[in-house]
């Protein structure tokens, strides 16, 4: 969601994320930036297999896109081949790396990995994650607090705000560096993971 705030000196825009039960809305406006079209079935696929997350979706719009420049209303037996099959969990991941089970998150990095799942999507869903126990002061303002709440709580209580920079500006360097895919191997993932000390 985007609005507008206007004064006689600057135009500013501030940017909402998309909350969980918006996926049709932010699948809709990805497949017009990008140019893809999908079919209905095509669509619940993505949706079951794709967490939602906005990297997620966009990486895998623009993998069909160069597959299909110019077919359009592609249907699910189309693009199957382009999704995995599993889905990868973003809210494990988190869980883990918010919890500061550093090791059991460093295996199943690994596992994931070499299993060839895309891992920008999850470490930024998990940077996000980290910056919510930085700040969860949002939660202050919310009657009633979901489950995922209650977990960014809990988790706020494990680090302290140096630590937690230091987690948020990791993260920020292995996004980076995943990226750069020519240069990035599984071995240079595993040095990368001994780093976590946090």
């Amino acid at each position: 969601k985007l609005s507008k705030l206007t004064s006689s000196k600057v135009k500013v825009f501030e940017v909402t994320a998309p909350q969980f039960w918006e996926d049709d809305e932010l699948l809709s406006f990805l497949e017009r930036e990008l140019g893809v079209y999908l079919a209905i079935s095509a669509k619940k696929l993505v949706k079951e297999k794709i967490p939602f997350d906005i990297q997620a979706y966009y990486d895998v719009l623009l993998k069909i896109k160069i597959h299909f420049s110019e077919k359009k209303n592609l249907e699910a037996n189309d693009i199957l081949n382009l999704i995995d099959l599993q889905k990868l969990d973003h809210f494990e991941l988190a869980e883990l790396f918010g919890s500061r089970k550093l090791d059991s998150f460093y295996k199943k990095v690994l596992s994931l990995y070499s299993e060839g799942f895309e891992l920008v999507g999850a470490f930024s869903f998990i940077q996000s994650h980290m910056i919510k126990i930085y700040d969860p002061s949002y939660l202050f303002s919310k009657a009633r607090l979901s489950k995922y709440d209650k977990q960014i709580q809990a988790q706020s209580r494990l680090w302290n705000q140096n630590t937690c920079i230091r987690a948020i500006d990791y993260l920020g360097t292995l996004i980076l560096e995943l990226k750069s895919k020519d240069l990035f191997t599984e071995h240079h993932l595993r040095e990368k993971l001994l780093q976590l000390k946090f």
